[in-house]
């Protein structure tokens, strides 16, 4: 879930919302994962480690060379 999650961080050509990458990740599981959620979020730092943020509502990587 982890791999996926930074698959759609990473490869989104624009700034991916909390809620979109929610979304997504729901969309794809395959088995009864739960994905980690504090009061009704995904909680992505806890999913991704610290190589994410959220920012406002954007997750992105906390820096540029992380993607690369």
């Amino acid at each position: 879930m982890s791999r996926r999650a930074l698959g759609w961080i990473g490869c989104s050509p624009i700034p991916i919302l909390i809620q979109e990458l929610a979304f997504a990740l729901d969309m794809v599981t395959e088995t009864d994962v739960q994905l980690p959620r504090s009061t009704g979020f995904l909680n992505i730092v806890q999913l991704c480690g610290p190589v994410v943020e959220v920012s406002g509502d954007y997750v992105h990587f906390v820096h540029f060379t992380v993607k690369e």
